[in-house]
């Protein structure tokens, strides 16, 4: 019965290191794969350190010069997120990860 319990608690720390792992990984190497929703945030945090407003690039195309302002998505997360950027130097995918975390 002992050596079963220790076979369990063995398993599940190394099932957390293996996910411990993989979300680092994914957090370091995915930067570019954002969903819709998520860049029009990225765009409001960048363009609130420009100064700019909020302000957003229109179909997710996070490499256009056009952008527009909006009024449908909440600009909370993308103060929070201009926030973090200019207090730890961050780029603004990494401050957003670190506002959702």
């Amino acid at each position: 019965m002992r050596t079963t319990r220790k076979t369990w608690i063995v398993v599940a720390l190394l099932v957390l290191s293996v996910y411990s792992l993989h979300t680092g990984l994914w957090l370091n190497f995915c930067g570019p794969l954002v969903t819709y929703d998520s860049s029009k945030y990225i765009d409001g945090a960048r363009s609130y350190k420009a100064g700019q407003g909020f302000m957003v690039r229109p179909y997710s195309n996070l490499d256009s010069d056009l952008w527009v302002h909006t009024n449908t998505h909440p600009p909370g997360y993308s103060l929070l997120t201009a926030g973090v950027m200019t207090v730890t130097g961050l780029n603004a995918y990494h401050a957003a990860v670190t506002v959702t975390l």
